[in-house]
């Protein structure tokens, strides 16, 4: 049984803490009146970081968006013992890392708080290239 916890007042953000509430979200119906790809975006972070502070309202503001309601949005402590799995499973060494998963495999992902790159990912399933 899965214990994911949705985040603040968004219906399409959670926090995990363990890669079966991971499937879990992975599992859940998307809206039915939508086509297109299945997309969760991770956001993999941890306290203290302030590049992680800075985006977090925004990657919330995002999960609240009417148009994104195809994107799952999940927060992933990288301090939480139970994610440990999840670090090595997507390669994370640095905070805030972004992964997208679409149709339940990963496909692309990047570090650092660019907005502009996490809003590309979102709508396209692509950061783009970075804009240093």
């Amino acid at each position: 049984m899965s214990h994911f916890r949705p985040h603040f007042d968004s219906v399409n953000a959670f926090d995990i803490t363990s890669p079966a509430e991971l499937y879990g979200i992975a599992r859940m119906k998307y809206p039915a009146d939508d086509a297109g790809p299945r997309r969760i975006i991770l956001r993999f972070h941890r306290h203290g970081c302030p590049p992680c502070d800075m985006i977090e309202p925004i990657w919330l503001e995002f999960s609240r968006r009417s148009d994104y309601k195809r994107v799952k949005f999940v927060g992933i402590d990288v301090n939480e013992t139970g994610n440990r799995a999840l670090l090595e499973f997507y390669h994370i060494t640095a905070t805030p890392t972004f992964v997208c998963v679409e149709n339940g495999k990963p496909k692309v992902s990047f570090s650092g708080a660019n907005v502009k790159r996490l809003q590309r990912m979102i709508e396209t399933g692509d950061p783009g290239p970075s804009d240093n």
